[in-house]
């Protein structure tokens, strides 16, 4: 919608949808809502925030200091979003831009060379995890819901970890047979 718009004038528009977005998604959020999981216009901004990057809104640091601090940050904040929220967690609204600026400082920081975390990233198990993400994805919820499904209370940590693994094994299997 802002291709006819001057450059210059696109990023208040921009922003004003992107808040918006943060704004019905917190909404949402608080009232536990599935739509605001679901729907585009409280998921917006989690897309928007790329576009940020990708339309040069942001500029990432040169210096190598500024790369691997903003690297290491995004890394943390990614990392604390993953350990930290649970069920409890208002979701996604205003909690969603922790992963969600994090990997755009991981993303950016690398912009202009390797960081210590990108590095990281770029090892074979990463990679591995990387590529069968999204058929790990699809098969990882159904099996941890039906098992729960099947045996409730009685499902254990170790089931779960055995869960995963199982759904770890049918991901690659549809990694190399289907993708």
């Amino acid at each position: 919608m802002l291709a006819r718009v001057p450059a210059k004038y696109r990023l208040v528009p921009f922003l004003v949808v992107m808040l918006a977005s943060v704004a019905v998604s917190q909404m949402g959020a608080v009232d536990r809502s599935p739509d605001a999981f679901y729907l585009l216009p409280s998921r917006a901004f989690e897309l928007m925030i790329g576009m940020c990057m990708a339309l040069g809104f942001v500029r990432f640091p040169v210096k190598e200091t500024w790369r691997q601090a903003t690297g290491t940050a995004g890394f943390i904040m990614v990392l604390f979003a993953a350990l930290a929220f649970d069920a409890q967690t208002d979701f996604p609204g205003v909690s969603a831009l922790l992963p969600c600026l994090g990997a755009a400082l991981l993303i950016g920081s690398a912009n202009y060379g390797p960081t210590l975390v990108s590095r990281l990233l770029s090892t074979r198990g990463f990679i591995f995890v990387g590529k069968i993400s999204y058929s790990l994805y699809l098969w990882h919820w159904p099996l941890l819901v039906f098992a729960d499904y099947r045996w409730g209370e009685a499902l254990q940590v170790w089931h779960r970890v055995l869960i995963v693994l199982l759904a770890v094994g049918l991901a690659w299997t549809t990694y190399v047979f289907v993708e």
